[in-house]
């Protein structure tokens, strides 16, 4: 099992944002400079570049990787993790394991509000 297949999607996400960032600034290219090359918006390059979109497509990265003239070694190693972010989570075999439950409490899940703390006083003596 190589160090890429160990971690996280998540964190997949995060490794590729910083080995395109590195390399962009490496070539001494601002975010508007590339981003008028690709025709994506600040925000789209923003993202992948934080490892924030969960929507990466090897053609970007081929994209970029063209831009800042990468070697080979580079692609590949962009390409792997930008396959492999699409990965389902280690933790979905958990939930899935519980039936499709959840791990967490639902108002954790939601937009819920938490449970309101209790307004009595606890069926215990207590003795501070």
């Amino acid at each position: 099992m190589t160090t890429t297949e160990r971690i996280s999607p998540p964190l997949r996400l995060l490794r590729l944002g910083r080995v395109l960032l590195r390399r962009r600034e490496e070539r001494g290219l601002t975010g508007d400079q590339v981003c008028a090359r690709t025709g994506w918006s600040p925000s789209t390059l923003s993202r992948l570049e934080r490892g924030k979109t969960v929507h990466v497509l090897p053609g970007d990265i081929h994209v970029l990787l063209n831009i800042y003239a990468a070697e080979q070694s580079v692609r590949d190693e962009c390409i792997k993790l930008a396959i492999s972010a699409r990965a389902r989570p280690y933790w979905a075999e958990h939930k899935r394991a519980l039936g499709g439950q959840a791990l967490l409490p639902s108002w954790l899940r939601t937009t819920e509000e938490p449970p309101a703390e209790p307004t009595s006083e606890p069926p215990y003596p207590y003795s501070g």
